[in-house]
C-alpha cells in the first residue's frame, strides 16, 4: 500500500526521477516480495503514469526496465 501511495505522487518526469532515486530500496523490496498479480498491477500503474506524462514509448520502456530489472 505504501508503494502505491509513493507512486501516486508521480506527476512529472522530475517526480519519476525522485521516485526511482529516493525509493529504490523500498521499491526493490516491495516489488520483489509482491505476488505476481500485484506486480502486474504495479507495472500497469507505472506505465499509465508515464503515458499520462507523455513520456515517449521507448523512454517509458527504459524507465520501466529499471524498476523491473532491479527486483
Amino acid at each position: 500500500m505504501a508503494l502505491i501511495m509513493l507512486m501516486n505522487k508521480i506527476q512529472s518526469p522530475e517526480d519519476w526521477k525522485r521516485f526511482t532515486e529516493e525509493a529504490k530500496q523500498f521499491v526493490d523490496t516491495a516489488y520483489e516480495k509482491a505476488p505476481e498479480e500485484i506486480k502486474q498491477v504495479i507495472v500497469k500503474v507505472l506505465w499509465a503514469l508515464l503515458k499520462k506524462m507523455n513520456v515517449p514509448n521507448e523512454e517509458a520502456r527504459e524507465l520501466m526496465g529499471e524498476i523491473i530489472m532491479a527486483s
